[in-house]
């Protein structure tokens, strides 16, 4: 289900100013230097769903009213709660590719999750080690996931595990496969 959805100048600037008013959250795996990309991901889905950005709330991020999303969603007999999950990347994601739920989120109870993935041209770590990304390319939208059935499929790794490609889990998170995660029409 991995689609390309729209991003304008007028997100980046709102996600920027967003961004600057929170500052660094507690248990930021990146020191809040990925503020900027998990505001993006929230206004281009909501743009994307014609969903409503819920800016105090800690368990989810949006609100999708029934009659805003009509023609996308299959069940849309109510409101429902989600909550965007943003991972930054340079390159297309791929269905064998994770989706992932850090531990320090799982409080949250969205009746869904939503994951977007911000293709950039370029990373690079700067000084301190963090990992930096410019040149913003594409937003895509990978897929949703009831929060029930997330957790029933997800498998967890510990801070510290090596996942694939030799990669050194930096937070103990939960993660699914792309590919099984469910269209957004169903959510």
């Amino acid at each position: 289900m991995i689609r390309r959805i729209p991003c304008t100048k007028d997100m980046i600037e709102s996600a920027i100013e967003k961004a600057e008013k929170l500052g660094k959250l507690n248990n930021s795996i990146t020191g809040g230097i990925g503020n900027i990309a998990g505001y993006l991901g929230e206004e281009a889905v909501a743009s994307y769903l014609g969903s409503e950005i819920i800016s105090d709330s800690f368990n989810h991020d949006q609100i999708l009213k029934k009659s805003s999303v009509s023609h996308l969603i299959r069940d849309s007999k109510r409101e429902k709660t989600i909550e965007i999950k943003t991972k930054r990347r340079t390159v297309v994601p791929l269905p064998d590719y994770d989706a992932a739920i850090a531990e320090t989120s799982i409080h949250q109870r969205p009746d869904s999750y939503v994951f977007v993935s911000l293709q950039f041209d370029v990373s690079f770590s700067d000084h301190n080690k963090i990992l930096r990304y410019k040149n913003l390319r594409n937003i895509w939208l990978l897929g949703q996931k009831k929060r029930e059935d997330y957790f029933k499929i997800a498998k967890f790794y510990k801070k510290g595990d090596i996942h694939t490609n030799n990669f050194r889990v930096k937070a103990s998170m939960y993660n699914v496969l792309i590919e099984d995660l469910d269209d957004i029409g169903d959510l």
